[in-house]
């Protein structure tokens, strides 16, 4: 969050079946969601 200003909860905060996994909340306009995409990609990518 700190380094991209994108949100991500843990899977397992949603049962056991999530774990391992990221959650993401896409209630926000399509061209707020691509700006989170690219962040976290550039993130992923560098790292």
């Amino acid at each position: 969050l700190a380094k991209t200003k994108v949100g991500l909860a843990p899977g397992i905060a949603f049962g056991n079946q999530g774990e391992g996994y990221l959650r993401l909340c896409f209630a926000q306009p399509v061209d707020a969601l691509e700006t989170a995409m690219d962040r976290l990609e550039d993130y992923f990518v560098s790292a």
